[in-house]
């Protein structure tokens, strides 16, 4: 309604691409047994060929495309249809930084020309300087894998500059827990919103600790077991997927180490060179989108050896080892305002407000008693 009044808004449809495609051949003739990625890719292949008839025309005058780094060739070649002939009726939008899903395309294998057509966004406003320019460091080297496709892979320049990303080697898991949870402890009692708080994690098992810290001081968070069927109410954790298209004032990407980070599973299943230069580099994107949704603030944490994709980060950012407690000795809880004990802040049956070391003590004690499920 911002945009456009509402006789236009009732010319424009919005759309996901396999909605339209069901819309132009419905499901009527379809097996109902069939595997639901091989119903999505049958229910584009018939549109396609509807529309390749002579005598069928699309519905619409124009096709507008975001997200497009992440549509294959195949959905691309329904929304040329879709779009007719007309030298305007076609823009694509996409950042080649953040394909995560979609592999590299030829738009002239199409019949889509861009030539002199392209326009690449130069000025950030979402992040700072030097969080855009860690987030630069993770990205893979190779740069234009798609001639047609202006992928450029330099972020945009930002006026806005801010506090220096921070990486962190810890000893533990149980340990990167306390830290992260004490750090978002810090971070809310000073003042910020814990609904403007992330953390992140390549996998939902490595904020489980995170989860236990944070609900062990009275701090609302989400659910990452319940993954996106979890309410989105207090700091928000999730997986690196569910991390494209938000922003935080504040982002802790936990569980960077050489272990998780590329993910060994497809990795081991990458088997030929090509294959493997794919993989590294959706995770490599992964986490630069990840890492560019903090607005103000970034810290990356792991335990063991960081991951490989750290290692051209090194001058844009600060490093630390190890828990320093007296960071969050300013830190307080009130006791007598928890809603159980589970983390034994109640010393000797004593209620009474406790600081920072004590709080470190008992919530280290409390997160390591998980069955060695952290370390999985």
């Amino acid at each position: 309604m911002l945009l456009c009044d509402e006789a236009e808004l009732e010319r424009i449809t919005v759309r996901n691409i396999d909605d339209e495609a069901l819309h132009l051949c419905p499901d009527d003739q379809l097996p109902l047994d069939m595997d639901k990625s091989e119903l999505f890719a049958l229910r584009i292949k018939r549109a396609t060929e509807f529309l390749s008839k002579k005598g069928n025309k699309s519905p619409y005058d124009a096709v507008i495309v975001d997200e497009t780094q992440d549509v294959d060739v195949s959905r691309l070649a329904l929304i040329r249809l879709l779009a007719g002939k007309g030298r305007d009726s076609l823009t694509l939008l996409g950042d080649m930084n953040q394909r995560i899903y979609g592999e590299p395309l030829d738009l002239e294998d199409l019949h889509i020309s861009v030539e002199g057509r392209t326009f690449t966004l130069a000025s950030g406003y979402r992040t700072t300087r030097e969080i855009a320019e860690l987030g630069q460091g993770i990205l893979p080297a190779e740069v234009g894998e798609a001639p047609d496709i202006a992928a450029t892979f330099a972020a945009p320049t930002s006026g806005v500059s801010g506090p220096r990303p921070v990486m962190t080697e810890f000893a533990s898991p149980a340990e990167e827990a306390v830290a992260v949870a004490l750090a978002i402890l810090a971070k809310i009692q000073a003042g910020v919103s814990p609904e403007r708080i992330a953390v992140f994690a390549r996998r939902w098992k490595r904020l489980l600790g995170v989860e236990r810290a944070l609900k062990a001081l009275s701090v609302t968070c989400m659910d990452p077991s319940l993954g996106r069927e979890a309410p989105r109410v207090g700091v928000r954790l999730m997986t690196m997927h569910q991390a494209r298209g938000l922003e935080f004032r504040e982002v802790f990407v936990v569980g960077i180490s050489s272990e998780e980070l590329p993910d060994p599973a497809p990795m081991k299943f990458a088997d030929t060179d090509p294959k493997r230069i794919l993989v590294d580099g959706s995770e490599r994107r992964l986490f630069h989108i990840c890492a560019t949704r903090a607005t103000h603030e970034l810290q990356v944490s792991w335990a063991g050896a960081p991951t490989k994709y750290l290692e051209l980060c090194a001058e844009v950012a600060d490093r630390r080892s190890g828990f320093d407690v007296t960071e969050y000795l300013g830190c307080e809880l009130d006791t007598a305002t928890l809603a159980d004990d589970s983390a034994c802040f109640r010393i000797a049956g004593q209620d009474y407000v406790a600081g920072g070391r004590q709080i470190a003590r008992v919530l280290a004690a409390h997160v390591q008693a998980t069955d060695g499920e952290l370390a999985t």
